[in-house]
């Protein structure tokens, strides 16, 4: 794995997020982030955080699992799996697995906050 490449945590990250997210604006995920923020219980163990620091590590590690599952049905979609194929689509998966997807997921997440409303977190 690269170090830090451009302002992200490594080549892979900055790669993927410049051709496949770059221009994003993630609309799409508003709905399901809003849901996360609603939805989300501070947990009976305690916070690792604050629990604003914890409901936001939920939500980029949600989001970045979705984020993941996308660009890999990508590859699914448009790389075969059998004859020559294989080869470049075992690179294609290879290098998505350094990517840090949470990073990605945390850029997602600030623009689509820009369009919600996160709910104040009430501690009980």
């Amino acid at each position: 794995m690269s170090e830090q490449y451009n302002g992200w945590a490594n080549y892979e990250t900055w790669r993927v997020n410049l051709e496949y997210f770059d221009g994003d604006d993630f609309e799409r995920f508003d709905d399901y982030v809003q849901e996360l923020y609603d939805d989300y219980e501070l947990p009976d163990w305690g916070p690792i955080g604050t629990p604003q620091e914890d409901r936001d590590r939920h939500a980029r590690i949600e989001l970045a699992g979705i984020l993941q599952r996308e660009v890999e049905d990508w590859i699914d979609v448009h790389m075969p799996d059998g004859g020559c194929g294989a080869i470049p689509r075992g690179w294609l998966f290879a290098f998505i697995s350094d990517v840090r997807w949470t990073e990605i997921a945390e850029h997602a997440i600030e623009r689509i906050k820009e369009r919600i409303e996160i709910p104040e977190l009430v501690e009980s």
